[in-house]
């Protein structure tokens, strides 16, 4: 990672710069700080699947983030997520293709 920046007055500031195999991205600000979740919620359909991160500290709960990937990154994340242990967590899906 590398603490690249850009001239202060662009809102597309990176706070970090990730760097991964052939990919790279900037993080911006709001992102970089990410959001805390006490609990995950993935829905899925045959084109999409829509995981919500949730925060539970506090009544009523809330969405705190929520990502749509297609079916072929979603596969992947399910994939590496199971590459440590073996398994895969109990709250990634089954996919219904």
């Amino acid at each position: 990672m590398s603490d690249e920046k850009l001239p202060e007055d662009n809102p597309e500031r990176p706070v970090q710069q990730i760097q991964h195999s052939s990919a790279t991205a900037r993080v911006p600000d709001e992102i970089g700080r990410g959001v805390f979740a006490t609990a995950v919620i993935v829905l899925h359909g045959p084109n999409e699947y829509t995981i919500d991160f949730i925060q539970s500290l506090a009544r009523p709960n809330r969405v705190a983030a929520r990502i749509i990937l297609p079916p072929a990154v979603a596969n992947q994340i399910r994939t590496r997520f199971g590459a440590g242990s073996g398994k895969v967590p109990c709250f990634i899906w089954t996919s219904t293709q």
